[in-house]
Parts: C-alpha cells; structure tokens; sequence
C-alpha cells in the first residue's frame, strides 16, 4: 500500500538467526514470512504473519504421497477444503477496502481457521508420514498464521515475496550460483534495483541505461552525496517532469 513499492535482496553467508534481526532494526509493524524460525526470535515490536499457501502446499504433498483412496486421504481432502475456502474468500475480498477486509474476515474467514486448527489437532497419525508433517506444521505456525485477521492490510500468503524472490533463483541457477560473496552482494545490488524497477511500472533496461550514465558524472565530479539521483523512485519522477 505504499506509493512506491521497494523490492530488496540482501545476501548473507549463513542462515542464523542474527541476521534478519541485524537487516530489519529498528523497523517495527507486521512481517510477511514463510515458517524459517529465524524469524520467530525476531523482537516484539514486529509481528510475523505467516504464509497459508505453504500450509496448503503440505496438504498437497500429502494427498500425492498417499495416492490412493484411504481414510487419511479423506483426513487430507477435508483439511484441504478448509484452507481453500479460505483462498475463495479472500479471492472474492480482493478489491475491498481494509477495514472492510477486517470485519468481513472475522465473520467469514476465522471460523474456518479455528475449524481447521481444532480438527488438525483431533487427528491421531504418525508424525512421520506427509499427512503428520503437515498437521505438526500447522501446529506449529498456528499463532503466525492467524495473525492474517489483525490488520485488513495483511495478506493471506507470502507469495508477493516469492514471486520477487523467483527471478533471482532462477538466475543464479542459469549463471551457476556466484563464485564469491562480493559477487554475491553485487548481484543482490543489481537485481534489488530491477525488481524494484518492475514493480514500480519502470522499464528495467531504460532505468539501468540511465544510472549508468549518471553514475560515471558522478564519479568524474566526485559527488558521492548525488547517489540518492540514480534511484528507480528519482528515475520515474526525472522521466515525468521532461
């Protein structure tokens, strides 16, 4: 809901926990994530909202890991209506605004959260197989995953960030992963400015050429300060004013 729309990859060596800590202070507000428990020790003041589209994709697995019609499948298919409802629901509040989202979440949605996590826990199987798997997830991202119904802003899954995210990985597979982490964080550099560039409705190529272009004055006149001039935010306004 912002006027523009930041896009930013940021590369680290490990998976710790210190690191999205140390990437998001001193931000506060809600946080779109997937079930990584770095996230979960993240301070007070930021609330995740867990991904529901990962909680169907475990049912999903479970129902082809089973093949067959038996009891489980069964278990699994009514589960799987539970969180499709909620897809259709949100589907059908796509165009409404926030505060109406809210209220009509709390009457429509939740109850069928509330179903669906009251009956994950009646189920009695084995933790190792898909169907158990996925009701330990569901256990476990229960508190994340309700958290949806806080704000109307809040958005049932965490695929706006996939889809950000899916170049990148793509990308890095093409050019076989970077060869060090410096080429690692320029990489993240270049494709940050891009996806932001594509979500704010800029031509990638256009912006690139310009900052470029830019750039080398900058470095000639020795004016680092100017560097705020080479942004996809500043890029746009420069192209409407002309």
């Amino acid at each position: 809901d912002s006027e523009n729309a930041i896009v930013i990859y940021q590369y680290e060596r490990d998976r710790k926990q210190i690191r999205p800590q140390t990437f998001l202070e001193p931000f506060q507000g809600y946080l779109h994530c997937d079930g990584y428990t770095a996230y979960h020790g993240l301070p007070d003041s930021i609330t995740c909202v867990g991904c529901w589209a990962h909680m169907r994709r475990k049912l999903v697995d479970a129902k082809k890991a089973l093949g067959k019609k038996t009891p489980a499948n069964n278990l699994i298919d009514e589960m799987f209506n539970y969180v499709e409802q909620l897809f259709m629901y949100e589907k059908s509040l796509k165009d409404t605004p926030p505060d109406e989202r809210y209220e009509k979440r709390l009457l429509y949605e939740k109850p069928i959260a509330e179903t669906f996590f009251k009956r994950m826990q009646e189920i009695d199987v084995s933790e190792k197989s898909y169907l158990g798997k996925a009701r330990q997830y569901a256990i476990n991202q229960k508190k994340y995953l309700m958290n949806y119904f806080l704000d109307g802003r809040l958005e049932l899954t965490n695929s706006r960030a996939e889809r950000s995210i899916k170049p990148f990985v793509i990308s890095r597979k093409n050019f076989l992963f970077a060869n060090t982490p410096r080429g690692a964080k320029v990489s993240a550099i270049y494709f940050s400015l891009v996806e932001t560039c594509k979500e704010n409705g800029i031509d990638p190529y256009a912006y690139l050429v310009f900052a470029l272009n830019k750039s080398a004055y900058l470095q000639k006149y020795d004016e680092p300060e100017k560097a705020a001039d080479l942004t996809p935010d500043y890029f746009k306004k420069y192209n409407n004013s002309n």
